[in-house]
């Protein structure tokens, strides 16, 4: 839950040195990160002395962020001795990149979590790589990453035949490179695994340890499965075949003389002058003479669309610079209208941008706070990172505890001072090639201001809306949560990376329901809840779990989306925890996860099909969307939890994440072929990680994987799902490794139907999946 009073840290640079002592247990850095922590350029080392028993670095508490550039070593030198030393991980779900550690007993110690996605990970010369042997780790997604002169690799609690277990983990990896390697993967009964003197790679077949959806399940599956990890498009990859990556440019290197602040053009920063000219003029300047625009801490208050252009470059300053959109040009639901802007239709170059806060003052109902129109070409992606989109829940919202309180367990008239934004962040047609890491999209669920952090009630339409013809697109470590519609929708677009997502369904719902205040608006390809929810429309849903609860994921008309890492998070309803525990059933909401084909059914370009023009509700159409680790989670019914409690039965909403096919229409172009047109192929996720939702994953209207064949503890999970409808103008390519979710029923739906579900995958507190294939 996103709960953390601190929630935004940035952490860069330090470097930890243990002396020689005879000390028994050496911590060189505790660090509690809160919602959108980084971590970036860390450096720890301990001396030679092998009385020094242990050394760690410790990441506690739960949230969702990155751990960037993190080297960890022992002592050194070719034939020292392994210092005793651990690097320690308690969180809920991270995104580790680029980490070096060598020389130590056990690298990596994964204490717990719901969600973690290792990537880039270099361990040298230790005794075990990655040890996730505790009670309470529930997946851990690994990929392109090394092992060289290791003598067990990963050791785990999981049996290869286990059929469910809230006390081990799902394990899913793709492109690990073992060398010099005892044992890659040993279990309670044995080596899992054999090792190897010589090299030996996972980069054609990948492996899965978990439940899999192919794309109906669950199966229980241990070994290499070429099936289940297809080769991702080339344009996610770098030159040496791995999902492109690129660390967030901190500009050492250029003279004071190469930065403008943005007090040169007369901005303010005092949160009440209109500074929307000044920051045109500065972004204009600096980008046109290739100069860096330094945005100074302050809140800059800006009453229209602040332009940025193609060719810009924008740091801010620690994480205090914030951009409020507010006044009469965003008080129209109907009219749309952005805060930021990213260039227009049509430019194209690059940008990069770090560190600032995007955000509205209340009311702004017709406030797009970030639309991004840049297309960026093959081999110079645009980069963003730590750049957050917070909505209300601190000073100079005018969106606080005063304004929007709580009301659980009360019908009351909706407060319009508390519509907060049409939406959160569009990714329009014309845009492409673009990396966003730890980039943070939440509307306030408490008050940051008051001392007891009390919850709060704002209304968000839309979290992040992708339409992107091209595609090419990376989510690090991203999380869009509390919206009031749909988290994350991807529409009509292709080859997306998506490197442990996070969402969370807000906190009142189903009080009031998911289409309150902001009504489903079909251009804008929202969800059709009235045709989800109506009698009949999924004959196993249990009609005590809400219905019209916010999506967190939908995929429509997509192709290779890969999901690396997903918790979806249904934790409340109307305030309460009750529907989420342990026990409870998942019974926050229905269905939580979609995957099918379009609303309009259309297929652009030249394309043969014969059969039925559209399919179901959900991922419209869509291709090629990989996802690897994700958290959908709804942890609420009307600020209450009882909905996501273990035992409750996951009763917090009937379904979170659909995939799926289209409702029918038009086909543009020469169109032929067998099958559905308009559905979703080439979407993968790996390690779903759920709570609170009946139906875990929703293909084309159809629930196919339910909490109860998953549970996992708290969190439902899924190791593998994979989506490929297999015709022209369907949601294909669609993987998913190691999905996790709370509080609801349907884990997945699939054009309309319930295929995955709370009961069947149940892991704890979560529900989880380790490998969903969609292909329709």
């Amino acid at each position: 839950m996103a709960s953390s009073a601190a929630p935004l840290r940035h952490v860069r640079g330090p470097l930890a040195r243990a002396l020689a002592s005879r000390t028994t247990l050496r911590t060189f850095a505790t660090i509690p990160p809160a919602p959108s922590t980084t971590n970036t350029s860390s450096t720890t080392s301990s001396a030679k002395s092998p009385t020094t028993t242990r050394r760690k670095t410790y990441f506690k508490d739960k949230t969702v962020a990155s751990l960037d550039d993190f080297i960890a070593g022992g002592a050194t030198g070719g034939s020292a001795p392994l210092s005793p030393s651990e690097a320690y991980e308690i969180r809920t779900q991270y995104t580790a990149r680029n980490w070096k550690i060598s020389n130590a007993q056990v690298a990596i110690n994964q204490l717990w979590n719901w969600g973690w996605t290792y990537k880039s990970i270099h361990i040298d010369n230790c005794g075990t790589g990655i040890r996730m042997v505790d009670n309470g780790t529930a997946s851990i997604t690994l990929l392109d990453s090394e092992f060289r002169q290791v003598e067990t690799a990963i050791s785990t609690a999981r049996a290869s035949n286990t059929t469910r277990s809230s006390s081990a983990g799902t394990l899913v990896m793709y492109n690990v490179l073992f060398e010099s390697v005892a044992e890659i993967l040993t279990g309670p009964q044995g080596i899992i695994i054999p090792g190897t003197n010589g090299a030996q790679t996972v980069t054609n077949a990948g492996f899965a340890m978990g439940h899999v959806y192919d794309p109906f399940g669950p199966k229980v599956f241990t070994g290499n499965a070429p099936a289940y990890f297809p080769a991702p498009p080339a344009v996610l990859l770098d030159g040496e075949g791995k999902y492109y990556e690129r660390s967030k440019p901190h500009y050492e290197e250029y003279p004071v003389a190469a930065f403008v602040s943005a007090r040169t053009f007369g901005a303010k920063g005092d949160g009440s002058t209109d500074d929307t000219a000044a920051l045109n003029k500065l972004f204009a300047h600096t980008a046109a003479s290739g100069l860096i625009a330094f945005v100074d801490a302050g809140a800059y208050y800006v009453t229209d669309t602040v332009f940025i252009p193609a060719g810009a470059r924008i740091v801010g300053e620690a994480l205090s610079s914030t951009i409020l959109g507010g006044g009469p040009r965003y008080s129209d639901m109907n009219k749309p209208h952005p805060v930021v802007q990213v260039a227009n239709a049509g430019d194209k170059g690059s940008i990069e941008w770090s560190d600032m806060i995007l955000s509205t003052r209340g009311p702004a109902p017709g406030a797009k706070i970030l639309e991004y129109n840049l297309h960026s070409v093959a081999g110079e992606a645009s980069g963003m990172w730590d750049v957050h989109i917070r909505v209300g829940g601190f000073a100079g919202t005018d969106l606080l505890l005063e304004q929007c309180p709580t009301y659980p367990n009360r019908t009351v008239a909706i407060e319009p001072s508390c519509f907060a934004a049409w939406g959160s962040m569009h990714i329009t047609r014309p845009a492409a090639g673009l990396l966003m890491e730890n980039c943070w999209v939440w509307v306030a669920d408490h008050d940051l201001e008051d001392p007891s952090y009390r919850q709060i009630t704002i209304f968000a339409g839309r979290g992040v809306l992708v339409e992107s013809d091209e595609g090419r697109l990376w989510f690090h470590a991203s999380s869009s949560e509390h919206h009031v519609l749909y988290q994350y929708l991807f529409h009509r677009t292709r080859d997306v990376y998506m490197g442990q997502i996070q969402t969370e369904t807000p906190y009142f719902q189903p009080n009031p329901p998911a289409t309150v205040p902001f009504p489903p608006v079909r251009a804008y390809h929202d969800p059709d809840f009235a045709k989800e929810c109506a009698a009949g429309a999924h004959p196993d849903a249990d009609p005590r779990v809400p219905c019209a609860m916010a999506w967190a994921l939908k995929i429509e008309a997509s192709r290779d989306i890969k999901i690396y890492g997903a918790g979806l998070y249904s934790f409340f309803n109307d305030y309460s925890t009750a529907c989420c525990q342990i026990g409870a059933g998942a019974r926050c909401q229905q269905r939580i996860f979609d995957i099918g084909g379009s609303h309009g059914g259309c297929v652009y370009g030249n394309a043969t099909a014969s059969g039925v023009v559209g399919s179901s509700t959900g991922v419209e159409a869509s291709r090629d969307i990989k996802i690897y680790g994700a958290g959908l989670y709804s942890f609420f019914n009307d600020y209450s939890t009882a909905c996501c409690q273990i035992g409750a039965g996951a009763r917090c909403q009937q379904r979170l994440f659909d995939i799926g096919g289209s409702h029918g229409g038009c086909v543009y172009g020469n169109a032929t072929a067998s099958g559905v047109v308009g559905s979703s192929s080439g979407v993968e996720v790996y390690n779903l990680n759920i709570v609170g939702t009946r139906a875990m994953i929703t293909r084309n209207g159809r629930d196919i994987a339910s909490y109860d064949d998953n549970i996992a503890g708290f969190t439902a999970g899924i190791g593998v799902y994979k989506h490929d409808d297999g015709v022209v103008g369907s949601s294909s390519g669609v993987e998913v490794y190691n999905l996790n979710i709370v509080g609801t029923r349907a884990m997945i739906t699939r054009n309309g139907r319930d295929i995955a579900s709370y009961d069947d995958n149940i892991a704890g507190f979560t529900a989880g999946i380790g490998v969903y294939r969609h292909d329709e």
